[in-house]
């Protein structure tokens, strides 16, 4: 297998209190209550006879439920394909719910007959959503249905798969991130198997991996998907110009490295490159930030790019350096050189990557600050704060990452 590199230094750390832990005990008692009513609520909805004809007449169409966030799925779509490929042979149809953020991708990497967009905030706060979309599920009808993330969100996942009716619902049997104890086994019931894993840490492409071949599909290894290329998404203001791409945003301020530092590096890259900045809708105020510390021009296409055009701007990049966010997989799946800054909540899950299949695209370079507390799983002992970077991030140095952007950046 195929590891890339990550940096590292050492750290120390303070004693923890116990705020962290009445922290976690209210969190759990609310989760309870919730999973409870969201059941109550699911057995009101299904009771529809035409839900329960739809489950008698359902032959030869799978569902297969991959609802978490963008970066999961890209994970996930290798594997993806390939247990699509295993299906298609056997002449079934498929229908894969996605997190809505993801349809576009899904659509690109053909792995489904049909993408079903999901809202996970409606789904999960407003009821009629909920009953709309669980009696769209029951009223297909489906003869299996998989739910094929290894991290199962019972909120989410259990009732999509419940809803299906299916006599075959899988999913995965190791522990899950997102379920706590108590709650385990009234999330297991939903199921009638469960697909075996291994336990404890595991790069999410390989075990991916172990769950396709689980499933059937049984030469599949481990490996990076490649999106399809669509130059048509290419913003004409790149064309010709030799750039890199700074990504300083992520799906929260614990995972974002200093906009400060990000324009150092990008002052740093500025007499060489094109300076491009990049990001969602809600990255619009940081890119304004970096470009504005950087001090020169650059080309901010924070919150004016689709996630698809994001892809093609990345796939003719020189280098991108981002956060373990979406965008450093989506780097992955187009080929392009990247660096990402991770901390060290779940080491080794999502970076760096390994893979048992290498092609010639480079793999994502990690650069973290490795410390004694590493596998946290965000249950942080370090002072926390809400607009900024967990500890294990912050001490991630501008040297660090400088000497890997310039290892790339040729």
């Amino acid at each position: 297998m195929d590891r890339a590199g990550a940096s590292a230094a050492s750290g120390s750390f303070p004693v923890t209190t116990g705020r962290a832990r009445v922290k976690t005990l209210t969190s759990t008692l609310r989760r309870r209550v919730r999973f409870l009513l969201y059941r109550v609520h699911s057995a009101w909805v299904l009771r529809d006879q035409r839900c329960a004809e739809a489950r008698a007449s359902a032959e030869s169409h799978v569902l297969l439920v991959r609802a978490d966030l963008i970066g999961d799925f890209l994970l996930w779509a290798a594997a993806g394909q390939a247990l699509a490929a295993c299906y298609r042979r056997m002449g079934w149809r498929i229908t894969l719910v996605v997190n809505q953020d993801c349809a576009a991708l899904a659509a690109a990497f053909e792995i489904a007959d049909e993408v079903w967009p999901l809202d996970r905030s409606r789904f999960v706060g407003d009821p009629g959503y909920r009953a709309a979309f669980l009696r769209r599920i029951a009223q297909r009808g489906f003869a299996e249905a998989l739910q094929v993330a290894y991290s199962r969100e019972a909120f989410i996942d259990d009732g999509l798969i419940g809803a299906s009716g299916a006599a075959r619902r899988l999913s995965c049997s190791v522990e899950c991130y997102n379920i706590a104890a108590v709650d385990r086994a009234r999330s297991d019931a939903t199921y009638t198997g469960h697909i075996q894993s291994r336990a404890g840490p595991c790069m999410e492409l390989v075990r991916n991996a172990e769950l396709t071949r689980a499933l059937g599909q049984t030469d599949f290894r481990a490996a990076v998907a490649r999106l399809p290329e669509n130059s048509g998404l290419f913003p004409h203001e790149l064309h010709g110009l030799r750039y890199v791409v700074l990504i300083p945003g992520a799906s929260g301020a614990a995972k974002r490295w200093p906009a400060t530092r990000f324009a150092a590096i990008g002052q740093r890259l500025a007499g060489h490159w094109a300076i491009v900045i990049a990001g969602g809708p809600d990255d619009v105020e940081l890119g304004r930030e970096v470009a504005a510390e950087i001090g020169r021009p650059v080309i901010d296409l924070s919150g004016k790019t689709t996630l698809l055009q994001l892809a093609e701007v990345l796939r003719h990049a020189s280098l991108v350096l981002g956060n373990d966010s979406a965008a450093a997989h989506l780097g992955a799946v187009v080929g392009a050189p990247v660096v990402c800054i991770v901390g060290g909540w779940q080491p080794h899950r999502f970076m760096p990557y390994e893979v048992e299949v290498r092609d010639e695209r480079p793999l994502p370079v990690a650069v973290g600050y490795p410390m004694e507390c590493w596998g946290c799983n965000r249950n942080c002992i370090h002072p926390v704060h809400r607009d900024r970077a967990l500890y294990c991030v912050d001490q991630v140095s501008l040297d660090a990452v400088w000497a890997a952007v310039s290892a790339l950046a040729v």
